[in-house]
């Protein structure tokens, strides 16, 4: 379904981003080794690449002036394929005085082959093995990160290892961000694995694993696209991937090829449960695993499996509302698979990047892996324009919701659905379809406290979408509210009426964060310098005092 969202406002208690459908970021690319189904896209076609991988990074490195620095699981070649070339390339940029530099991974998980297709004189350190080590995975390449043409500074990243069967077989993306700040944040990491900024290594002072510290920076804003860049396992990785999810409005789709984190997969449960549009694939190595066992059965063909002995589906894809660029429209990629083992202990990375083209088109990859593979058919995008949505707390405590519509083709009618989490929505009315495309609906059904509401338009032959998420906050008889509880960075307090100051408390009674809030509807307390444990905020009115207790992760 096709829903325009050119601007939403929020009447209530809190500011509600604004975020409009635009062209293709010329600063992100992305690209697919399987076909992909155009036939879901909203502006922008995804491209499938058929076997050209190698030749698409071979391209960047012929272009680098100063530098190349490549962090790369597996470079498997036997030296007469396509694959060998990528050798080729670096082997020609080192002689015309490239600074090369390779991380590869050291265990006996991968033999790296190709990497004896190097020239002997180009640096290389491969990741440690033994207690504390596990997998150096990343995959990417960093070309030009400090050249004085800040447009020369590229990385090349996805799930895409160096191999034919990589090439022509499993199933993969490959992503390039032209940005020096992403491009310095990558090379940092790899200056960590390399022991400093050197031309040679240093396995004196390089770090992998749990040994390395976290990253200084990680947002960054692309041509006027938010990229967010985490590392593993210094990063937490796992829990913005999880928190990812839940912000799923109205669609979210998955590509995984190890899944066995089971709290996404109850987090990917949760959002289908409350009626998001939810379709996925994963590798069938990973039925054996809780996630699946989660996901099968409510799923059913929403969900398909590559079963292959012989090759892999080994892209790591989150996207959410690819269909609803009103919204925040996401994808993740990146090394990242969904494990323990990726979260706490390999060197992986991950990209999230706030970008409706490119959600979408990994929506059209996704998609048609998914249906390829046996699974059902994802959503296209339907012809209703929406034109703005506003939501009002009104004196008498009953809420006021508001919508225009434009080029309604099909439209039957609307539901209104409110919830008090934001998880889990019930149905407080419909309104029929109209003339003029202008709507409103008064909730008498609004709760003490937080409210959240939503609008699920219904198409004449049942297909339906939903609208972004907004609240509104009644405080009258509201008790105080935190989220997220467990929090590890920012928590979130919805006060009282009367709240004057905030506190926060350790387990031994100490004061370790106060900060006022007269008049205030809401706050949010960096925790980030907290250590892991339990506290408890204390909130202060006039002849009043809450107290609740979150956990710090």
């Amino acid at each position: 379904m096709k829903i325009l969202l050119p601007r939403i406002s929020l009447v209530a208690a809190f500011l509600c981003l604004l975020f409009t459908t635009r062209a293709q970021n010329p600063k992100i690319k992305c690209y697919f080794n399987h076909p992909v189904n155009n036939n879901l896209a909203t502006g922008t076609n995804a491209i499938y690449l058929n076997g050209t991988f190698p030749d698409t990074i071979v391209a960047y490195i012929n272009n680098a002036k100063y530098s190349l620095d490549i962090a790369v699981y597996n470079f498997t070649s036997r030296g007469n394929d396509s694959v060998a070339k990528i050798a080729t390339a670096v082997n020609d940029a080192f002689a015309r005085g490239v600074t090369v530099r390779w991380v590869y991974n050291g265990t006996s998980a991968t033999a790296n082959s190709g990497m004896k297709l190097l020239n002997a004189a180009i640096p290389r350190i491969g990741s440690p093995s033994g207690n504390g080590y596990n997998i150096m995975h990343n995959k990417f390449v960093v070309v030009d990160a400090n050249s004085p043409d800040t447009n020369d500074a590229i990385v090349i990243t996805g799930s895409y290892n160096f191999s034919q069967q990589q090439t022509f077989g499993d199933y993969n993306n490959l992503l390039i961000v032209q940005d020096q700040n992403v491009a310095l944040a990558y090379q940092n990491q790899f200056n960590k694995m390399w022991g400093g900024a050197g031309a040679a290594p240093d396995s004196s002072k390089s770090t992998f694993g749990t040994f390395k510290t976290p990253s200084s920076k990680n947002y960054f804003n692309v041509g006027g696209t938010q990229v967010q860049v985490r590392f593993s396992p210094s990063d937490t990785a796992g829990y913005y991937l999880r928190t990812m999810a839940y912000t799923a409005n109205n669609d979210l789709t998955f590509g995984i090829y190890t899944f066995t984190d089971n709290s996404l997969a109850n987090a990917i449960l949760s959002k289908f449960n409350s009626g998001i549009s939810v379709r996925g694939i994963m590798d069938g190595s990973s039925k054996s695993y809780n996630p699946y066992t989660t996901l099968s059965t409510p799923l059913g063909a929403n969900m398909a499996v590559f079963n292959n002995n012989n090759l892999l589906y080994h892209n790591k894809i989150l996207v959410v509302d690819a269909l609803l660029p009103s919204s925040d429209p996401q994808v993740a990629t990146g090394s990242f698979n969904w494990t323990s083992s990726a979260q706490y202990t390999n060197d992986e990375n991950l990209l999230i990047i706030h970008d409706a083209a490119i959600a979408n088109q990994y929506y059209q990859s996704i998609c048609d892996n998914i249906t390829v593979n046996g699974g059902n058919a994802c959503i296209a995008p339907l012809p209703v324009e929406w034109v703005s949505f506003d939501a009002s707390l009104n004196s008498n405590g009953t809420a006021t919701l508001q919508w225009v519509t434009a080029n309604e083709v099909n439209n039957d009618h609307f539901e209104i659905e409110r919830s008090t989490d934001g998880i889990v929505f019930e149905n407080d009315g419909n309104v029929a379809n109209g003339k003029t495309g202008d709507y409103q609906f008064i909730d008498k059904k609004v709760e003490a406290g937080a409210n959240y509401f939503r609008i699920k338009q219904v198409d004449d032959d049942g297909y339906f979408t939903y609208s972004k998420v907004l609240s509104v906050y009644n405080r009258t008889g509201a008790t105080i509210s935190l989220y997220p509880n467990p929090a590890l960075d920012k928590l979130n307090i919805l006060l009282p009426l009367g709240a004057v100051s905030v506190s926060v408390y350790d387990a031994y009674g100490t004061k370790v964060i106060q900060q006022p809030v007269k008049g205030k509807p809401a706050t949010q307390i960096n925790v980030n310098a907290l250590s892991k444990g339990s506290y408890y905020i204390e909130i202060l009115g006039k002849g009043s005092k809450f107290i609740k207790p979150f956990i710090k992760q």
